[in-house]
This record gives C-alpha cells, sequence and structure tokens, in this order.
C-alpha cells in the first residue's frame, strides 16, 4: 500500500516549465544567432512576469479577510463549546448522533470515497428538494415534532429524577443536621 507523500504535480508542472522556457531560449539562440543579453528580454512569459512584478496584496482586504476568519473562527469556537459542554440538549444530542454516523459510516468507507459521495450528495440534494419542496417540508414538520415530542420527554423525565434526588439529599441532609443536634 502506497503512503501519504506530497502530490508530484507541482514538480511535474516546474520541470516542463523549465524544460520548456530552456528549450525556447536554447531554440531561439541557435537559429536566431541572437546575444544572451537579448535572449533575457525575449523569455516566453515575458507578460506573464511583467503582470506578476505588479502584483499586490491590497491591505485593506486583507485586513477585511482576516477579521472575518477570525470572527468565523470565534463563531465555531462558541459553537463547538456549546456542543461540548451541552448547553442546548437537543442540539447536543444532535451533534452525538451526526458525529456517531460518520463514524460508522466512515468505518464501511474509505475517505475519499465519502468526499467524493458528500460532493455528490451536496451539488444534487438542492434540485431534488426545489423539485419536491412541498413534500420534504411536510415530512420534516412531522419528523421535527416528533424529535420535539422525545425531548420534551427526556427533559420531563430528567426534571423528575432531578427532583426525586433533590428531595433524598434534602431528607438526608435534614435528618443529618437533626442527628448532630
Amino acid at each position: 500500500m502506497r503512503s501519504a507523500s506530497v502530490p508530484a504535480w507541482p514538480f511535474t508542472v516546474v520541470v516542463l516549465n523549465l524544460v520548456y522556457v530552456g528549450a525556447v531560449k536554447l531554440t531561439k539562440a541557435f537559429f536566431g544567432g541572437a546575444n544572451t543579453r537579448a535572449l533575457e528580454d525575449e523569455h516566453p512569459h515575458a507578460a506573464l512576469l511583467a503582470q506578476a512584478r505588479h502584483l499586490q496584496v491590497d491591505e485593506a482586504a486583507a485586513r477585511t479577510a482576516t477579521t472575518m476568519a477570525v470572527t468565523a473562527a470565534g463563531v465555531a469556537t462558541r459553537s463547538a463549546a456549546s456542543v461540548l459542554l451541552a448547553e442546548d440538549l437537543g442540539r447536543s444530542l444532535r451533534a452525538a448522533a451526526a458525529l456517531y454516523l460518520l463514524w460508522t459510516v466512515s468505518t464501511w468507507f474509505s475517505a475519499k470515497t465519502l468526499i467524493g459521495l458528500s460532493l455528490i450528495v451536496l451539488f444534487t440534494i438542492p434540485a431534488a428538494y426545489d423539485q419536491n419542496r412541498e413534500i420534504v417540508d411536510k415530512q420534516l414538520a412531522i419528523a421535527s415534532e416528533m424529535v420535539d415530542q422525545q425531548l420534551g420527554n427526556i427533559k420531563s423525565r430528567a426534571i423528575g429524577i432531578r427532583a426525586d434526588i433533590m428531595a433524598k439529599f434534602d431528607g438526608s441532609a435534614a435528618a443529618a443536621t437533626k442527628k448532630e443536634e
């Protein structure tokens, strides 16, 4: 099995371009009889090189892009912390289910296959949704209602269990206090 390594295409592009530029210069020197100073001025990529010399990064655009990246990173960090700390039970359960599903599927398929399938799904789902918008919205409303109902049941049970535990704790604390007196 081949291990992961740096792709060979950048090396190939650089070497092929080097061969091309060298071949053009040597051909012009051999058949044109030009001096070496004229050959430097007649570079095959002279127009591209002239444009590249004038390339600059706009400082304001760079600051805006950096600010946007930092803001996005902050939002992502706060969202991840919210999910990890279970601030919203429903959101944390959905994240856990999604991660479990991703982990399970990744044991069946390679990463390349999953990325390929993800790209296909990414571009086909919007078209399928547009064609079946009414049906999908109706089914999503039913599923959302069922999930909200189940989360409500779970929350009410958790509140009941917490109340029972607190009552037992308060009762045992009161009994311990009476014994000490």
